[in-house]
């Protein structure tokens, strides 16, 4: 009886260290991020979590549950990006386009933005293709515009394919 509760233990203590384990690399990765309140993410984002990061960056971008703050959300944006997370890249590609929280820039604008394409953020492929059809922040290109759309409406972004048609 003592070996079975032993071996039990053993089994539970396996769980929860692979489960911590994949809870740790999920962290980073942008697809597997989704809260819904600040109640909830602040915590994690305190604590460095990359998911949790951005949605407080997000929540000061639009206002949601809290008042809109464009400097506190390039903050968190920039903590998250740092650890690679794409749609913090994105968003502060999109906060450096429209100067909210920053100075306006359209070089750092593309870099944000890039950095977010190249992990594969269908958003991010598909503003780069934007970019790069209007010749904003970039030189103007087509074949570099067909290309990003093109990646975009590979992963069924709905307005890139539009764009191709």
């Amino acid at each position: 009886m003592v070996m079975r509760y032993q071996m039990a233990g053993l089994l539970f203590a396996s769980f929860v260290m692979l489960t911590s384990q994949a809870l740790a690399q999920n962290s980073h990765d942008w697809r597997n991020c989704h809260r819904l309140d600040m109640q909830s993410a602040e915590p994690g984002a305190a604590r460095g979590d990359a998911c949790d990061q951005y949605w407080v960056g997000y929540m000061y971008a639009t206002g949601t549950g809290l008042h809109q703050d464009f400097t506190e959300a390039v903050r968190w944006f920039r903590l998250a990006a740092g650890q690679g997370n794409a749609r913090a890249e994105y968003w502060l590609g999109s906060m450096y386009e429209d100067g909210d929280g920053v100075q306006q820039d359209w070089a750092e604008a593309v870099r944000w933005y890039r950095l977010a394409a190249e992990q594969g953020y269908d958003e991010a492929q598909y503003k780069l293709g934007e970019l790069y059809l209007l010749g904003a922040g970039v030189p103007q290109d087509d074949t570099e515009s067909v290309r990003w759309y093109r990646l975009a409406a590979e992963q069924g972004h709905h307005l890139a394919s539009t764009m191709l048609d």
